[in-house]
């Protein structure tokens, strides 16, 4: 902990546990609602989810891909806020729509949009040297960054009851990815083409 917290190593801790926080909160929000929206604001029914998940594992797929192959091209940072971007875009699309098709569409699409996470894991892994690797990813993402998590659902739920609409709360609290873009550019530096073996202490 002192380590990642030394001078030098401050910012970049900051920069990767927003990451985290904002990409677990978005989660907990546009993702784990889902159903509940269809479900009690579209009027959707099992039935309905039965061929919406044909498409989940392909999207799954081809995201998580899209996300390496972008890491590769325009680097780390790039992608990253591209999804943070695109991800926040994606879910107004998924839960503002009344159309099935646009619904399930859209859907699929934040499903691929998971893939943020493997970016968010590559920048951490390439930010530090192996004795300190494990450390931060651990602190970033599994005790401070599953924080939101916890804030997502929550956020939701107090949202909507005022709103009166799970789908516009999901929808202003994806916003949250926008405040996070900011910070990655700012505190996150590139890490595209870093030599694992050659990070320095």
């Amino acid at each position: 902990l002192l380590a990642l917290v030394a001078p030098g190593q401050r910012a970049r801790l900051a920069g990767l546990t927003a990451l985290w926080v904002t990409v677990s909160f978005w989660s907990g929000t546009a993702l784990y609602f889902f159903v509940y929206f269809v479900f009690q604001e579209r009027g959707w029914t099992a039935r309905d989810l039965q061929w919406l998940t044909l498409g989940t594992i392909p999207a799954g797929f081809a995201g998580y891909g899209l996300a390496g192959w972008l890491m590769d091209r325009v680097g780390r940072r790039t992608a990253a806020v591209g999804y943070l971007v695109v991800g926040a875009a994606m879910t107004a699309v998924c839960f503002q729509s009344q159309s099935r098709w646009v619904i399930a569409a859209g859907y699929w699409a934040l499903i691929g949009l998971g893939g943020v996470w493997t970016v968010a894991a590559t920048l951490t892994a390439e930010l530090y040297p192996t004795q300190l690797r494990a450390a931060a990813l651990g602190l970033t993402n599994h005790l401070l960054g599953r924080i939101g998590l916890v804030l997502g659902p929550l956020a939701t739920g107090w949202l909507a009851a005022r709103l009166g609409s799970t789908g516009d709360a999901v929808t202003w609290l994806a916003l949250a990815n926008l405040l996070c873009v900011p910070l990655v550019l700012g505190l996150v530096p590139e890490t595209r083409g870093t030599d694992l073996s050659a990070v320095a202490d």
